[in-house]
């Protein structure tokens, strides 16, 4: 799906296309990831969210052998993450990261009929490039053995015309290397935060 019909994630049941990418076109790409927290609900990783700006080492416990935090451009205020703005290192290269309230991109009066309990949205892009490469958004439905997280990267759309690099420099980053490289990076995140979340984590 495309950007603008983010609040399909807010439908009941299953969606045709769960985990995987797909090219949505030319330079456009979809990458989705379900996953299926036993044990942990949504209020325990909005409690993760909010200990960001505690401490540096907050990535690096999802992903210990190749993410680091390199710099704040916008350090949360204490127990809050909407705001943030982060440099981050994954594997050699250098992403600028931004978290943003998830009314920017769904409708939250349906959060609580959908039994939403967690959802932010931001964007991405390199380091040093003077645009956007793509926005995220994750979303959490409560179950009852645990919670439903779904995440969704859109590269190549950044809902601003504006703020998009040009076409050919775009096809370099919406690539099917790139795409798996941050489904394995996704999956591996959310195991984790599952693992540290039933030692940790509120209940």
């Amino acid at each position: 799906m495309f950007l603008n019909k983010a609040n399909e994630v807010l439908s009941p049941g299953y969606l045709p296309f769960e985990t995987g990418y797909r090219r949505l076109d030319a330079v456009q790409i979809e990458i989705a990831c379900l996953h299926r927290l036993h044990g942990v609900k949504g209020n325990m990783i909005d409690w993760w969210m909010r200990q960001m700006g505690k401490n540096n080492d907050w990535l690096a416990r999802l992903h210990p052998a190749d993410t680091r935090l390199l710099e704040w451009k916008s350090r949360p205020a204490r127990n809050e993450y909407i705001g943030a703005k982060y440099v981050v290192e994954v594997d050699g290269r250098k992403w600028l990261i931004s978290y943003h309230d998830a009314a920017e991109m769904l409708d939250t009066s349906r959060f609580t009929d959908a039994n939403i309990t967690f959802a932010v949205c931001g964007r991405i892009g390199a380091r040093e490039a003077p645009y956007w490469a793509g926005k995220f958004l994750q979303v959490c439905r409560d179950t009852d053995f645990g919670c439903e997280a779904r995440h969704r990267y859109w590269f190549g759309d950044t809902g601003r015309k504006d703020e998009a690099p040009d076409a050919d420099t775009l096809a370099l980053v919406t690539n099917a290397k790139f795409a798996a490289g941050m489904i394995a990076w996704d999956l591996e995140g959310m195991e984790n935060l599952e693992t540290l979340l039933k030692g940790v984590g509120p209940r």
